[in-house]
């Protein structure tokens, strides 16, 4: 049974493991990602690489027909899509740049810190945060989606917690990633 304590951003957090993760800078994590909108039902592979605000990320089949880089600023929220058949393509908005190219919607200027267990502090809109008797997150409801946090990692040498397991849902997409490994830069 899990006892949550409901909190509006913004507010200090009180979880330092929590804080720890989210001022980590440079970072990255390999996984598997299963995405299902109603019409459409993909999984795969995918690497997260993040330096500051700029990412990349690597989509590998079958969740897309080809392998796709997305590089991305969760600031600027433009992006550019790299691949072998489609040549690069650049958009003002990295998240409608990738649901055009594959058909599916990722909030990829919001992972950055959902994946680490925060809500995005960078935005206007509150945040609704579960966490449980330990201090961990357990959902966050923010900019229309509701993330879940079903499984984290122990903590590591560092003391840090990260999530392993998280599904987000915005009513139409549902998104599941299992996040197999960290590595971070402190």
């Amino acid at each position: 049974l899990v006892c949550a304590n409901e909190i509006s951003l913004p507010t200090d957090q009180n979880d330092s493991q929590i804080k720890e993760s989210v001022e980590i800078k440079i970072w990255s994590f390999q996984g598997q990602i299963e995405i299902s909108n109603g019409q459409r039902h993909a999984h795969g592979n995918l690497i997260w690489q993040q330096n500051e605000r700029q990412y990349i990320v690597e989509f590998f089949p079958p969740l897309t027909r080809q392998n796709l880089q997305l590089f991305g600023d969760t600031h600027y929220e433009g992006g550019t899509i790299i691949g072998p058949e489609i040549g690069t393509i650049d958009d003002e908005n990295a998240e409608a740049l990738l649901d055009t190219v594959t058909g599916l919607e990722i909030p990829v200027n919001y992972l950055p810190d959902w994946t680490r267990g925060s809500a995005v502090w960078d935005t206007s809109e509150p945040a609704q945060i579960n966490d449980d008797s330990n201090g961990l997150v357990v959902s966050i409801k923010q900019l229309g989606w509701t993330i879940r946090y079903l499984e984290w990692h122990l903590p590591n040498n560092n003391g840090l917690v990260l999530p392993k397991i998280l599904e987000l849902n915005n009513g139409l997409t549902k998104i599941r990633l299992v996040i197999d490994h960290w590595s971070y830069l402190n």
